[in-house]
């Protein structure tokens, strides 16, 4: 009996450790992501509930809106009253689409210098989400030096494979969608930016030192190499030749 509560305690005391070691390791997606997921199913049902028991309220409007056309009901605020959604449009409503490859441009990665760069100021919470994600696949950032020029925070780092480079400028589009985020890498003899397509779901679009533009699809298996296609639109005003100048401003040593 002696034994047996013995061995209860110890599988009690190492399931707490590893939750702490759970905490501190993934503390966003515990303390923030999983009861804001909790809270959005919560309210959901509640107003589906709502919509649901109203029905003999909205609904007779709702044939009269639609019969003389007055537009009412195509307001955002009323569109739960009968879609039962209240949900704002999503990543997962972008088209899961490849682009076709016109040509394949190979990319010797390990020979880059790497960077991601954003409008954001806070270069703490930049490093924080590439840690935090690259975490997430049982990775870790080597060497980030930070860099602030021309307004927009530039981490430098190395060690990493084009796949987790391009993966890591969705990332943090993702993190921060009110900012302009970039990835851009460059050796000797070619440099290219990369950015997250707000067309489609798991594609990264960009331009290469020769003017080609190309996407890099995150699903594909997609290895080192540039998919080229010009027909891409990128949408950006900005060029390799802005990137390569930005990154050629960088002082020696690292700037906090």
């Amino acid at each position: 009996m002696q034994t047996f509560s013995i061995i209860i305690s110890t599988i009690i005391i190492l399931l707490i450790i590893a939750a702490i070691i759970t905490l501190i390791k993934y503390p966003k997606q515990i303390l923030i992501d999983a009861p804001a997921g909790f809270m959005k199913i919560s309210v959901e049902r509640f107003l589906s509930t709502i919509a649901f028991v109203t029905i003999p309220i909205w609904l007779p409007f709702w044939f009269l809106d639609n019969q003389f056309k007055w537009g009412i009901f195509e307001l955002k605020f009323f569109k739960f009253f009968y879609e039962f959604d209240t949900s704002e449009p999503n990543e997962d409503e972008q088209p899961d689409i490849e682009y076709p490859v016109k040509e394949k441009l190979q990319i010797d990665f390990e020979l880059h210098t790497k960077y991601f760069i954003s409008s954001l100021q806070d270069s703490k919470r930049i490093v924080s989400s590439l840690e935090n994600n690259l975490a997430n696949i049982d990775k870790s950032l080597k060497d980030p030096q930070i860099f602030k020029i021309g307004g927009l925070t530039v981490v430098r780092t190395s060690e990493l494979n084009l796949y987790d480079f391009n993966l890591l400028i969705q990332c943090l589009d993702n993190d921060f969608k009110r900012s302009k985020n970039f990835g851009f890498a460059k050796n000797s003899k070619t440099s290219f930016f990369g950015i997250a397509d707000k067309k489609t779901l798991n594609n990264i679009v960009g331009q290469t030192s020769t003017g080609n533009n190309y996407a890099y699809s995150l699903v594909n298996g997609q290895e080192n190499y540039l998919g080229i296609n010009n027909e891409i639109d990128l949408s950006s005003k900005y060029t390799t030749d802005f990137f390569d100048e930005l990154t050629g401003k960088i002082p020696a040593g690292n700037i906090r």
